[in-house]
């Protein structure tokens, strides 16, 4: 069974529900969903009227859909959640390229995967084989280190983005402090 319906309860919980920040470059969200994203899912209402159920379900098709989660929670659930969770506030395919980037630097000897992924941000079946190889590798333990080397990355990320767009300085605490788990 998928984990999805528990971790998208974790996600709106912190995005809560409609905001529209005159500084927030994403514009309009509700329930974390921005308009674009609503767009892009078929909906044509205002978005501070989109539904809990219609922002579900585009968090499962846009998002964990979208990244194979089901397929990564079968090896780490953890994980799962934390490339969802980053999904939500970096981009989809940009948490995809994270995770191959972690899955990359942690491939020495090309133990995982031959040859290394590349960085497309989707998680196909060799991003999966790479998981599974790590896991084999690592065991469960091997998921708290990648759970850190993403949580770098993300950090990363939002730095980056004060730095290029200074009225994100006014985020950039919330952000840090709102990661999820």
């Amino acid at each position: 069974m998928s984990k999805f319906y528990d971790f998208v309860e974790d996600v709106i919980y912190v995005e809560g529900g409609y905001v529209n920040d005159a500084d927030d470059s994403g514009g309009a969200t509700n329930f974390g969903i921005t308009e674009s994203t609503a767009r892009k899912a078929g909906y044509s209402g205002y978005i501070r009227d989109i539904t809990r159920e219609e922002a579900i379900e585009i968090y499962k098709k846009f998002y964990w859909d979208d990244l194979h989660l089901d397929a990564v929670s079968h090896y780490y659930e953890d994980l799962a959640f934390e490339l969802f969770d980053t999904a939500v506030n970096c981009g989809v395919r940009r948490s995809g390229i994270f995770l191959q980037r972690v899955l990359n630097g942690l491939n020495y000897e090309e133990k995982l995967i031959k040859p290394s992924l590349k960085l497309d941000g989707i998680i196909g079946p060799k991003t999966i084989k790479a998981i599974s190889n790590y896991k084999n590798l690592r065991g469960d333990a091997g998921e708290g280190v990648l759970i850190s080397l993403l949580d770098s990355l993300q950090g990363s990320y939002y730095l980056s983005i004060t730095e290029q767009y200074p009225k994100n300085k006014k985020f950039l605490y919330g952000w840090a402090l709102h990661r999820l788990r």
